[in-house]
């Protein structure tokens, strides 16, 4: 997996079972997004916001920018805790 360095962050909070995912470009909130049933799903909502770049270089994708959740570049470039 390839670094990112961007201001584009996610943020996984879990509540009752659920997760609440915010999207952050540097310290602002963009969008939230409730009830979402799993980690996995706040994950997919996750990798797309950052990698591109809140949505404004929409060339980028799963094929051209593959993300592993589970490289710990993941939480350091994609996590805002």
């Amino acid at each position: 997996m390839k670094e990112y360095t961007n201001n584009y962050y996610g943020k996984k909070i879990e509540e009752n079972d659920a997760w609440t995912v915010e999207l952050y470009d540097g310290d602002e909130v963009i969008e939230t997004v409730t009830d979402v049933p799993d980690e996995n799903t706040a994950n997919a909502i996750i990798i797309p916001w950052v990698v591109q770049e809140g949505r404004t270089n929409m060339d980028r994708n799963s094929e051209t920018d593959p993300v592993d959740p589970n490289d710990p570049l993941f939480v350091r470039d994609f996590i805002k805790v």
